[in-house]
């Protein structure tokens, strides 16, 4: 279940040990062992369609079932999306009057997933009025100030729907049914789903639905952090990305560490505090050793802050993260111009 959720080397080793162990001893452990077949979307989704009919969708299996086969189709989704495919579909022209009609509009099946123990209900016509009339008194709605950034809309009835769409409504579906037993990683991935779909203020509704059902789930911290930061809101991302680099650091994997002292360097950065950027990313680059984005954050981090000596020391002592990227190498040119080093930079 965990490598479902991060494509890290070290995990996928230990889980595919463990997964040939799990696998011949029981049903429930078989659908444990799954989550090494994660990366591979159509394995995983044959193997849960096939424990999803045997468990006829009741008790541990059908809900492990449900949660890996939606992660499946989530994951092949994401994959989709970063090859181009889109997931905000067009409206057919001629349909235009029934799009602007509420009582005909489809509903939207990532818009809302249930809270735990609730049934499914029809879209409101009137959805920020159904968000005012659902939280719960003194309760923060984060997603408030994050705007999605497409309009959501459901496709008119006559249109086709593109395979990613199908996706999109079977994850959906499936992750929709597994919350009402337990919302934590569900809800996680019907965030990730609304993510693709460029609903970040749906997401951000979903991973906050994950951590009221477990308030230390890591995973749905992380994504709060990183959503928060790329709205733009520096003030509510570091009460997610702090919490996983301090309270739950002992609990939170490297890969999890690693993306939470990232965005918290992000932030830092954003707000002229170059010092606590960088040590937030060297922290980063010392947890998680393949973060590429964060040695470029780094490397663009020293040279606004024109500490062009330290930055040097860092690369030669960490000479082999930057050979491949053309960014990183560009820097240390600049951090040798920037001490008059001419013939280094040449070189």
């Amino acid at each position: 279940v965990f490598l479902s959720m991060y494509e890290d080397e070290e995990t996928t080793k230990r889980a595919t040990a463990r997964a040939a162990k799990f696998a011949q001893s029981s049903d429930i452990g078989a659908v444990g062992a799954l989550g090494v077949q994660a990366l591979s979307p159509k394995g995983l989704t044959k193997a849960s369609e096939g424990l999803l009919a045997k468990s006829k969708e009741d008790g541990d299996i059908g809900f492990y079932a449900k949660v890996l086969l939606g992660a499946a189709y989530a994951t092949d989704l994401e994959r989709r999306v970063e090859k181009g495919a889109s997931l905000i579909p067009a409206k057919n022209p001629e349909a235009k009057e029934q799009d602007s009609d509420p009582e005909k509009e489809p509903q939207d099946p990532g818009s809302k997933a249930p809270k735990d123990g609730e049934t499914q209900e029809p879209a409101a016509k009137d959805p920020e009025k159904k968000d005012a009339e659902t939280k719960e008194p003194g309760a923060k709605d984060e997603s408030a100030d994050i705007e999605d950034g497409a309009d959501g809309s459901a496709p008119a009835p006559e249109a086709k729907k593109d395979e990613s769409e199908v996706l999109a409504e079977r994850a959906t579906t499936r992750l929709t049914a597994a919350a009402k037993i337990d919302g934590t990683l569900p809800e996680y991935w019907l965030g990730r789903i609304l993510e693709a779909q460029e609903k970040p203020k749906k997401a951000v509704q979903a991973y906050q639905n994950s951590i009221k059902a477990t308030d230390d789930f890591i995973a749905s911290h992380v994504r709060l952090g990183q959503l928060h930061y790329k709205s733009g809101d520096l003030n509510e991302a570091p009460n997610h990305l702090e919490r996983v680099n301090k309270e739950l650091s002992a609990k939170a994997s490297n890969v999890e560490r690693g993306l939470a002292l990232h965005f918290m360097g992000m932030v830092h950065s954003a707000r002229s505090q170059s010092d606590l950027a960088i040590a937030n990313f060297t922290i980063a680059l010392q947890v998680d050793t393949s973060r590429g984005d964060t040695l470029r954050a780094l490397a663009e981090e020293y040279e606004r802050a024109q500490k062009y000596k330290e930055a040097l020391n860092f690369f030669k002592t960490n000479e082999s993260l930057g050979k491949k990227d053309p960014e990183v190498m560009l820097g240390i040119v600049r951090a040798h111009m920037g001490l008059k080093e001419w013939p280094a930079a040449i070189a």
